[in-house]
């Protein structure tokens, strides 16, 4: 997932799943202390990833995602971000 996230520009230096919050650390911050949009980017990327491993390991998944509208959020954020410069 880290190097996915690196692949789309996410500047990812650690990344770890806590076990007993069964929640991802990114860059020693918690997941849900991020915005909605970047929230979003982190769930496409791990559904993304559980995609590819499951066709590494030669296991059942349909091949198909829905990623749902909180992308656009993220979007919006960085033409924000943008407009502010």
């Amino acid at each position: 997932m880290k190097q996915q996230l690196n692949t789309w520009g996410m500047k990812v230096d650690n990344l770890v799943f806590d076990i007993n919050k069964m929640d991802f650390i990114i860059n020693g911050k918690a997941r849900g202390n991020y915005g909605k949009g970047y929230r979003a980017i982190l769930c496409s990327a791990f559904l993304i990833c559980l995609m590819k491993y499951c066709r590494i390991q030669e296991t059942y998944h349909p091949c198909c995602l829905v990623i749902d509208s909180p992308l656009t959020t993220y979007r919006e954020e960085m033409h924000d971000r943008k407009m502010m410069k």
